[in-house]
């Protein structure tokens, strides 16, 4: 089966803030085309002389949906990324590699926010309406990375640093 361009055109790439969506999107677009036989099943065992019709089918089928679903995967990840990623020999094994890199991200991501909001200081470069903005886009942010900051908190933080 051919893969429509317009299926791998409308798998996002993969970025710092996306990993989750961009996992469940390749893998609703895997199954559409059903290519997921590699995420679902273990690779067969090598074939053999005495391999049947079956195994030898069944081998084929897997070894051509690995090697599909390989280039749609290499296609939405960027080369930045592909270049920093050791390829792996399934791509259940190089999706759980980039989603543990994507793990260290999330957490270096969080950290920074968190030092941004807890070390923020208006220095009047910006409006007072933009750096309030600001302050809980930074909370809101959190919250996408599952650290739930309260709005009014954020908002409370930003005033405080304001000059009197």
């Amino acid at each position: 089966m051919a893969i429509p361009s317009s299926y791998v055109s409308s798998i996002p790439v993969i970025t710092g803030n996306n990993c989750k969506k961009w996992v469940e999107e390749l893998e609703l677009h895997l199954g559409l085309l059903d290519l997921e036989l590699t995420l679902r099943e273990f690779q067969p065992d090598p074939l053999t002389d005495t391999s049947t019709a079956v195994e030898r089918t069944k081998f084929k089928k897997w070894t051509n949906a690995k090697r599909k679903c390989m280039l749609v995967v290499k296609k939405a990840v960027p080369e930045i990324i592909r270049g920093n990623v050791e390829i792996k020999d399934t791509t259940k094994e190089f999706l759980d590699v980039v989603k543990a890199r994507f793990e260290l991200h999330k957490k270096a991501e969080t950290i920074t926010l968190m030092t941004k909001l807890m070390n923020t200081m208006y220095d009047g470069n910006e409006s007072v309406r933009e750096y309030i903005l600001g302050v809980a886009s930074d909370a809101s942010k959190l919250k996408d990375l599952g650290i739930h900051i309260d709005e009014e908190y954020a908002i409370h933080v930003a005033l405080n640093t304001l000059p009197s």
